[in-house]
């Protein structure tokens, strides 16, 4: 009996390594192909975003003297009109079918840069929305497959830690309508741990997810074939 499981366990380690092998055979082709619909959802997701952003926006300044001379007021809204008109460049450049994982890689990435302003504007590393990076994690993965979230987390701390760094050392500095960061180092490395710990366990957790959600659904297509086979 023991010979026995021991060759069944073995038969269950060559399928899942024949599995694997052919993630990697079919990665390329699926990466251009099957995840054009998921940019589709990218894009509406970020307009998503940044509409509830612009209508927060208005609404908590609706009767404020003057919003539109307040510098994080400007940022903001010059922030929402350029997502709109990339959004709409990337909509083209989708129609065109050319270069479709370039474009993901590359609205991925500058979303990014866009959350970084976003964070800058309302606070820096204490503001609420560096849940956004964390967000993007996933996103990446879902987009690009599972190793791409390490990607974007390690492009999420080079950009948090550098936000962080020039806004406490006075490089970069606050808006002038807005209160200045005064953090103690102790905190500050704090609030860098939290958010550098957080980038990569999500990230770590769902590269682990998407890998074997790939491995099943190669494993489901194969057993569909032999099933038409016969």
């Amino acid at each position: 009996q023991v010979p026995s499981k021991n060759r069944e366990g073995d038969a269950v380690v060559e399928q899942m390594m024949q599995a694997a092998d052919k993630l990697e055979v079919a990665r390329p082709r699926r990466t251009i192909k099957a995840h054009k619909l998921r940019l589709v959802w990218v894009m509406l997701l970020r307009v998503g975003l940044i509409s509830v952003l612009l209508g927060a926006t208005i609404i908590l300044n609706f009767r404020a003297d003057d919003p539109f001379s307040w510098p994080s007021i400007r940022l903001l809204l010059s922030l929402i009109a350029a997502t709109y008109i990339g959004t709409i460049i990337y909509a083209f450049w989708y129609r065109s079918g050319k270069a479709i994982e370039l474009l993901a890689r590359f609205q991925l990435t500058t979303d990014l840069l866009c959350w970084a302003c976003l964070t800058y504007a309302t606070g820096g590393i204490v503001s609420g929305f560096t849940f956004l990076f964390d967000l993007w994690v996933i996103v990446f993965a879902i987009v690009l497959g599972g190793r791409a979230a390490f990607y974007s987390a390690a492009m999420s701390v080079f950009i948090l830690v550098g936000l962080t760094l020039s806004m406490s050392t006075g490089v970069l500095s606050s808006l002038s309508d807005q209160v200045p960061l005064e953090l103690s180092n102790k905190e500050m490395y704090y609030y860098l741990a939290v958010n550098i710990a957080a980038l990569f366990v999500v990230a770590g957790l769902v590269n682990s997810l998407v890998e074997r959600l790939e491995i099943t659904g190669i494993g489901l297509e194969e057993e569909r074939k032999q099933r038409l086979d016969l």
